[in-house]
């Protein structure tokens, strides 16, 4: 519903049609979005349309010549799919899909609202969110700090939210126990089990980067932490991903960091702020394969549109 409310009035600005179709587990809270719009736009039926159903319904919208472009937010399997189906057609793809997303914490930073922040951007929403924060770059010098910080608040907290996708999590699940005694060495924070009804955050330190949770989009609240000697370092790591999604730097203000942060290949960044920090006249969109595109903000009326160029002569 977030995605969704982020782009819908941007598209119908630019005088389109919408047709929705939603994962097919995630429809009541669209359900009730799209009544509460309708009761703005009674005399404009037709407008704004719902379709539910599996992926098969979704491969018919896809492969249809009745539409023209397809905006698509999830994985990037499916999202390659549709590129692939959608070129066939020579349409209009945009697309925002996965991304392990870092977090660099400089010794400059407010260590206390770092820590406090990054807690929600990994496990808010059960850490079941494309920008979601899963790997934090912390300096040497206040490594030790942060670490204690961030676990102290942790450990304050009582974790209540479920996680949707019962076969992705049953799948990490397993292979965290397959190989136990290698991730139990690396957790700082949590304990591993196979209850996946109940799953509470985990914070993992050093990391091999070859390694499938350093590597993949689990969207499950687990975090990787790391110590860097230089920003370069930091750098380096943060975009040692397939992924460009988004990230965040904490560190004091300044032209120096606000360098640092265009040198990560995300397409939305952060300083000293949290994920859920958003406004609606801002564009954003992923890199690398988080996709392409951008959507909201004024400029994303053109994203919706086709433009015909008219050469008129008088008679």
């Amino acid at each position: 519903m977030v995605v969704l409310s982020e782009r819908l009035p941007f598209l119908l600005a630019s005088g389109s049609i919408a047709i929705i179709k939603p994962n097919e587990l995630g429809v009541l809270g669209i359900i009730k979005f799209l009544d509460l719009i309708k009761k703005k736009i009674k005399k404009l039926p037709g407008i704004i349309n719902l379709i539910i159903g599996d992926k098969d319904i979704g491969h018919k919208i896809v492969k249809s010549n009745k539409t023209s472009m397809i905006d698509f937010t999830g994985s990037k399997f499916v999202g390659r799919e549709i590129s692939i189906e959608g070129a066939k057609l020579f349409k209009k793809i945009n697309l925002e899909l996965g991304g392990k997303n870092p977090t660099i914490i400089a010794s400059s930073a407010n260590l206390k609202k770092a820590a406090i922040s990054i807690i929600k951007d990994f496990t808010g929403n059960a850490g079941q969110n494309c920008v979601a924060i899963s790997r934090a770059y912390v300096d040497k010098k206040i490594y030790g700090q942060f670490k204690s910080l961030l676990l102290q608040y942790l450990k304050k907290i009582r974790f209540s939210q479920k996680l949707r996708n019962k076969k992705n999590i049953i799948n990490i699940l397993k292979q965290l126990n397959t190989n136990k005694k290698y991730f139990n060495s690396k957790l700082c924070f949590g304990k591993i089990s196979s209850n996946y009804e109940n799953f509470q955050p985990l914070v993992f330190e050093n990391i091999n980067n070859k390694n499938f949770i350093y590597v993949e989009e689990l969207f499950i609240p687990i975090l990787i932490l790391e110590k860097f000697n230089k920003i370069e370092e930091a750098i380096e790591k943060s975009n040692d991903t397939e992924y460009g999604l988004s990230g965040s730097l904490w560190a004091k203000k300044s032209i120096k960091n606000e360098k640092v942060l265009s040198k990560i290949d995300s397409g939305r960044l952060w300083l000293n702020g949290s994920i859920y920090q958003n406004y609606p006249f801002l564009r954003v969109g992923g890199l690398k394969s988080s996709g392409n595109g951008r959507v909201a903000g004024i400029e994303s009326i053109d994203n919706y549109s086709i433009f015909k160029t008219l050469i008129i002569n008088k008679n």
